[in-house]
């Protein structure tokens, strides 16, 4: 990690195998499905490369809105994802890993840090807060095809 750097680790075990819970992370078909808080609805724009974009868009209830963009900087194939996620006012370095835990199971970290003096400890929480409530979407979404 960069000197001047402060970062976030959220892991979950996911009841499916990781080629599946890593398909959940690249296919926009599946992403509008989990992607975002509760109460959010997510549209997405994915070209799943190195140095490709993904562009979203999260949807309050209430008709108000955020548009993020990503870039993937590494990608291997049901193991990594690693990207840039910007917005209008911050960078964050995203590190997704998938790793088998026991048959048809996924241990899944997501590893956040940034660089930015003004990306505070509060706004990491606030951040994993979010990322959580979508985690728990994915579960629930994840029963869908039980």
């Amino acid at each position: 990690m960069k000197q001047g750097m402060t970062e976030n680790i959220i892991t979950r075990i996911f009841n499916a195998p990781r080629s599946f819970v890593f398909e959940l992370w690249k296919n926009p078909k599946h992403l509008a499905n989990w992607y975002g808080p509760k109460g959010f609805t997510t549209e997405s724009e994915v070209d799943f490369q190195v140095d490709g974009k993904w562009k979203y868009t999260m949807t309050r209830e209430d008709g108000s809105s955020f548009t993020n963009k990503v870039t993937y900087q590494e990608i291997v194939e049901n193991e990594k994802i690693m990207y840039l996620e910007e917005n209008a006012k911050v960078q964050l370095f995203i590190t997704l890993t998938f790793d088998e835990e026991g048959s048809d199971q996924t241990k899944f970290k997501l590893r956040m840090s940034s660089s930015d003096e003004q990306f505070t400890k509060q706004m990491f929480e606030s951040a994993a807060i979010g990322y959580n409530s979508a985690f728990d979407k994915l579960e629930e979404y994840l029963k869908s095809f039980n």
